[in-house]
């Protein structure tokens, strides 16, 4: 209801995104936590193209959720499952990519780069901070 919508165009088509809700937000999350495990716990005998091959298809499963959840929004959708896998199947990797940048940005769930060329304050004389512990 008090959801932002935006048309989203790839490739001559267009499909309208609605950002996520506070409970998607959550459930995306949740997934996310869920299938890096399933990727985590994979065997340490996997070779290096069939650990790049799992790690494309859980992008590629992250995007789709968060298309299909938005997706289900504007179509006022109640079952996510049939989009989502209708996503997996007919959107092509750039666009699930681009998509689900849509979906976050709408979400609010992405961190906004700072523009360079605009700041005035210089920092070359700022200590780079490092995660070390005391």
């Amino acid at each position: 209801m008090f959801l932002k919508t935006d048309t989203f165009t790839y490739g001559g088509h267009s499909a309208v995104l609605s950002e996520l809700s506070a409970l998607q937000r959550v459930d995306y999350l949740m997934f996310i936590q869920s299938r890096t495990a399933e990727y985590d716990a994979l065997p340490e005998t996997l070779t290096e193209q069939e650990r790049q091959a799992a790690f494309m298809q859980m992008g590629v499963d992250i995007n789709a959720w968060l298309v299909s959840r938005s997706l289900c929004e504007s179509k006022k959708e109640e079952d996510a499952r049939p989009l989502y896998d209708a996503v997996r199947v007919q959107w092509s990797f750039d666009a699930l990519g681009l998509g689900a940048d849509r979906v976050l940005t709408l979400s609010g769930m992405v961190v906004p780069v700072a523009d360079d060329a605009g700041e005035d304050e210089d920092t070359s004389d700022q200590e780079a901070l490092t995660p070390e512990k005391p």
